[in-house]
């Protein structure tokens, strides 16, 4: 029975790139601050609108997201890779969906204030766009 070594190796060499720091240093305060977010769904009857609040150290994010009237959760897992974002929460999007796990990634062009991104949770996609109050 021959064993083979790839697998590991491959794993190894993924999760040591993916926990490293990226060549050129993320801006310390390039995400920190209050945003306002819209989430857009294709075929959805609304586009659900509320605040990002980041806090960026180094390649650390944390923050919180709240919806108006909603109390607000937590950002989970949170990092910065350049000039992108990724993190996780769990909300409800509108007041009559339950509570998912949403997982999420964001972006900012050259030169632009904005952020525009992707997110992803058991039942669907979308994008997101946030401009900084």
């Amino acid at each position: 029975m021959k064993i083979h070594l790839f697998a590991p190796l491959l794993a190894v060499s993924l999760f040591a790139a993916c926990s490293t720091s990226p060549t050129e240093p993320a801006d310390q305060q390039q995400f920190s601050g209050k945003w306002h977010v819209t989430f857009f769904n294709t075929g959805a009857t609304q586009n659900p609108s509320g605040t990002f609040e980041f806090k960026q150290e180094g390649d650390s994010l944390t923050g919180r997201f709240a919806l108006p009237g909603k109390n607000a959760v937590s950002i989970e897992h949170g990092f910065v890779r350049g000039d992108s974002l990724f993190f996780r929460m769990r909300t409800n999007l509108t007041a009559d969906a339950p509570r998912y796990l949403y997982i999420l990634k964001g972006w900012r062009q050259k030169g632009s204030q904005d952020i525009e991104g992707t997110w992803w949770y058991t039942r669907g996609e979308g994008t997101w766009t946030a401009s900084r109050f």
